[in-house]
């Protein structure tokens, strides 16, 4: 198999995960994975040798992205109310996939370094929005980190189940409130 090949295999095993983690959550069963990307159980494990490791791609790539948006906004104090935003839009699409990160870090040295890289994703923008006093001046990235729990929670609690997208909407209403 040729690189390229290998790299589309990977990519559609990604594309394949996220839409079976979106509808079933993180726990699917991984052959529904293998069965929407219509590649082989094989080919899975050799680009993914577990669910952690595939979890981790996602939630990786969700980083990326963060990140660069963190960068492409580099002078806006607001950034990081975004941020924060567009994690939380992401805990209420995959359930249950910031938990599986955070439960596993110190079992998986991949699930150890992406939760590394939540802080430093989260560091500048709080800085830049301390600097611009657009949220208190004593908030920390482990305050961030305590919100993003508290996301989680309003996610995947019986309030996101009756009120859907309202629920969460209406906590970060109240996530921006508590931090200025």
């Amino acid at each position: 198999m040729t690189r390229s090949d290998a790299a589309r295999n990977r990519q559609a095993l990604l594309v394949a995960a996220e839409e079976v983690f979106t509808e079933h959550g993180p726990e699917a069963p991984l052959n529904l994975v293998t069965a929407r990307s219509g590649l082989g159980r094989g080919t899975l494990y050799r680009h993914f040798p577990n669910r952690i490791a595939l979890v981790a791609a996602i939630y990786g790539a969700r980083l990326d992205r963060y990140r660069d948006h963190a960068r492409a906004h580099a002078q806006d104090p607001g950034v990081l109310f975004e941020i924060i935003e567009m994690l939380a839009w992401d805990q209420y699409s995959i359930p249950g996939m910031f938990r599986i990160i955070h439960a596993n870090t110190q079992t998986s040295a991949e699930a150890a370094a992406l939760w590394e890289r939540t802080e430093e994703v989260f560091a500048e923008p709080l800085e830049l929005s301390r600097r611009a006093g657009a949220v208190r001046p004593d908030t920390e990235v482990s305050d961030i980190l305590l919100v993003l729990a508290m996301l989680y929670g309003v996610a995947h609690s019986p309030s996101a189940e009756r009120q859907g997208r309202a629920a969460v909407e209406r906590s970060l209403a109240l996530v921006r409130q508590m931090l200025t």
